[in-house]
C-alpha cells in the first residue's frame, strides 16, 4: 500500500501556528487603523458641519437684518432720510448749521526739529 501522500487541513493546528497568529495582528492592526481614520473623519466633517450650520444662522440674520433695512427704505421716512444722509439734501427753507468744538480745532503741527538744527540752534 502506498502511504496517503494527501495531508488534512486541520484547522487547530492552523489557529495554534505562527503563521495564522501574524495574520491575526495585521487583520487587527488594518482593522484599527480603518476605525481611527474613520472616527477622525467623522470628527472633522461633525466640525465642518458646526460651521456651516453658524454661517447659516448668521446669514439668515443678516438676511431680516437687510429685509428691515428695505422695507424702512421703502417708506417716504425712510427715502428721506437717505437721500439725506447721502446727498446733503436739505428741504426748501431749510438751512445747514456746522457746529465746530473748540477743543477739537486743528492747528499746524510743530515741527520736530532735526538734531542738526538743534546743534545749530545751540550756538546763535
Amino acid at each position: 500500500m502506498a502511504p496517503n501522500l494527501q495531508r488534512q487541513f486541520n484547522w487547530k493546528n492552523f489557529t495554534q501556528s505562527k503563521i495564522a497568529f501574524f495574520v491575526a495582528i495585521v487583520v487587527l492592526v488594518l482593522l484599527g487603523r480603518g476605525a481611527i481614520l474613520t472616527f477622525i473623519k467623522e470628527r472633522e466633517v461633525r466640525l465642518i458641519a458646526s460651521g456651516a450650520q453658524n454661517k447659516l444662522e448668521g446669514l439668515k440674520n443678516r438676511q431680516e437684518d437687510l429685509s428691515e433695512k428695505i422695507n424702512f427704505l421703502n417708506t417716504d421716512e425712510g427715502k428721506e432720510m437717505e437721500l439725506r444722509s447721502v446727498y446733503n439734501a436739505a428741504r426748501p427753507g431749510e438751512s445747514a448749521v456746522l457746529i465746530v468744538d473748540s477743543k477739537n480745532t486743528t492747528s499746524t503741527p510743530k515741527l520736530q526739529k532735526t538734531w542738526w538744527q538743534k546743534f545749530l540752534g545751540f550756538f546763535n
